[in-house]
């Protein structure tokens, strides 16, 4: 058997340690590298892939959110941006509302409410944010 075989099996009994810098998967002892009888280590560095887009606008997205009675927040549900600032929002304002599309917005999130902040991902295009916004005015009927 070759070492990316024994590599194979060892990731299917492995021991995950996570700390704060460094994901390491230790594998048992009982499988073991051909070339020597060591155990197999294998390091994973822990990155924040958080982009720069998403960490700028923290501080003015968290004024935002405190500022509007209810956030609108408007994203693919895939999106790890829109999860990240998502997360900012809901921290600021836990009326913050995340939606995907116009049909998910409710009436009764709107009731005693005077602000309403819409707001979505970096790759959520403007004309949807108008899209929501014109939604939101035609149920309520501004």
């Amino acid at each position: 058997m070759n070492k990316w075989c024994n590599l194979i099996v060892a990731l299917l009994i492995v021991t995950l340690m996570v700390t704060t810098n460094v994901i390491a998967l230790s594998v048992s002892p009982n499988v073991q590298n051909e070339e020597n009888d060591d155990e197999i280590n294998i390091i994973f560095e822990k990155k924040d892939t958080i982009c720069k887009y998403v960490s700028n606008r923290s501080e003015t997205l968290t004024n935002f959110a405190k500022s509007n009675d209810i956030v609108i927040f408007v994203a693919g549900r895939n999106s790890s941006n829109g999860k990240s600032l998502f997360t900012i929002c809901n921290n600021a304002n836990p009326n913050t509302h995340f939606i995907e599309n116009i049909f998910e917005i409710e009436k009764r999130w709107f009731s005693e409410i005077n602000r309403i902040g819409i707001t979505g991902a970096t790759s959520t295009p403007q004309w949807y944010l108008v899209l929501v916004k014109e939604e939101i005015e035609k149920m309520l009927k501004f």
